[in-house]
């Protein structure tokens, strides 16, 4: 491989976005991603926005196009990355197939997130997916996962996720709690649960509007989640049944069933268990940053009680307490689509400056950059988590005392 200035770690929105900059100032870039096709959690995202649509698969499509008119960059898809190892003051990126990248400049890791799963009795039957992987499959596979279905699991990225498959077609009998009581991140007891549905109350319907208030108020949501009838409320095309958990699920060679008992407002099982019939059970924990490679590579990590909000500590265009390595996307925290191909263009400008290739309007853009992500962060149709922006100001503030030490 010819001598090669920038390796990006992902070909998502934000490694995507990072390519396409850098390959605009000649930058020589390699893209490795261990898909054989590029374009990340992008290829299965459809929503609405208003009167207008997000079409992530034609956004992605748009981005490779782009990037591929870029002669500076190649591609190395199907490929992992098995090692990053100090080399020639910059860094050798060890990939799959005994193929290695040395004397890097910069590292830009834009490997995304990954679902935190669902504990649920019998979640290792046929039928049994990640709520994503139901996405991959009806969006970017025009797959049916199924003929009639369940959620485990609320919050937002179960309720986008079931209105695509329900414009796929797709049946759910519902969005359902995880079961309480068993081994599994504090995210999915009933009361975190009930407190991210609260959090998506102002995309509540116009009948519902007189409820929010109620919806925004920690100390009133589990009465007000108790009250809803076992029936659910109709919601992103299927019901949502927060007073619900599944127990078990059921059927031997794949699903049959599932068996599902109400939710007091303590959040303890109550009543007699009933069955639903489904032939496949969708597991929806929520979205964790992977900072496997941030480890890697010794970057300063803030970590995170369990874990899930573990992401490196880094500056205002991507830049980690690592020389020369960058982050952006959903690695440095679940944001959504827009906001990582804001953070890749802002790691690119980042790259520009470690290699001292700037150009003549570097600064105008960082501050254009810098009002595009306020902008798209402010515009975000949905957000994931609010423990994301007191996360990312608690990180701010750490950057400053890196910046101070220097």
């Amino acid at each position: 491989m010819s001598q090669i200035e920038v390796v990006i770690i992902g070909s998502g929105p934000a490694g995507l976005s990072a390519a396409l900059r850098l390959g605009q100032s000649g930058v020589a870039t390699v893209i490795v991603d261990e898909y054989p096709r590029p374009g990340g959690r992008l290829l299965g995202q459809l929503y609405r926005r208003g009167r207008f649509w997000w079409n992530g698969r034609a956004e992605a499509e748009k981005l490779i196009a782009a990037v591929r008119q870029c002669p500076s960059v190649q591609w190395r898809l199907g490929t992992s990355v098995v090692a990053l190892t100090p080399n020639q003051g910059g860094w050798r990126v060890s990939l799959s197939g005994s193929e290695s990248v040395d004397g890097v400049a910069a590292v830009l890791i834009a490997t995304g997130a990954a679902e935190v799963p669902v504990p649920v009795k019998n979640w290792n039957r046929p039928g049994v997916m990640t709520i994503g992987a139901a996405q991959v499959m009806a969006n970017v596979y025009r797959v049916r996962p199924g003929q009639r279905g369940i959620v485990v699991g609320g919050g937002p990225l179960a309720f986008a996720i079931a209105q695509e498959l329900s414009w796929a077609g797709v049946e759910l009998t519902g969005i359902v709690m995880p079961p309480p009581g068993l081994p599994a991140p504090s995210t999915l007891t009933p009361y975190a649960q009930w407190r991210s549905i609260g959090a998506l109350s102002h995309l509540a319907p116009w009948w519902a509007r007189p409820l929010v208030p109620l919806l925004k108020d920690d100390g009133r949501i589990p009465e007000l989640m108790a009250r809803i009838p076992a029936a659910g409320i109709g919601v992103a095309g299927t019901r949502l049944k927060p007073n619900v958990a599944a127990v078990e699920i059921l059927g031997e060679d794949r699903v049959e069933g599932i068996r599902l008992q109400r939710l007091s407002r303590e959040g303890r099982l109550v009543g007699q268990p009933w069955i639903e019939s489904v032939d496949f059970v969708l597991l929806s924990g929520g979205l964790r940053p992977i900072p496997d490679l941030f480890h890697v590579v010794g970057a300063r990590i803030r970590r995170s009680d369990e874990g899930i909000y573990d992401v490196p500590v880094f500056g205002p265009l991507g830049e980690t307490t690592a020389p020369g390595v960058f982050g952006a996307g959903n690695a440095l925290g679940v944001e959504g689509a827009p906001v990582a191909m804001a953070q890749g263009t802002g790691a690119a400008l980042g790259i520009l400056r470690y290699l001292h290739r700037e150009g003549d309007h570097w600064g105008d853009e960082v501050s254009e950059h810098a009002r595009e992500l306020r902008r798209v962060r402010t515009d975000a149709p949905l957000v994931f988590s609010h423990e994301w922006s007191r996360i990312h100001e608690d990180i701010a503030q750490q950057w400053q005392q890196v910046e101070g030490g220097r």
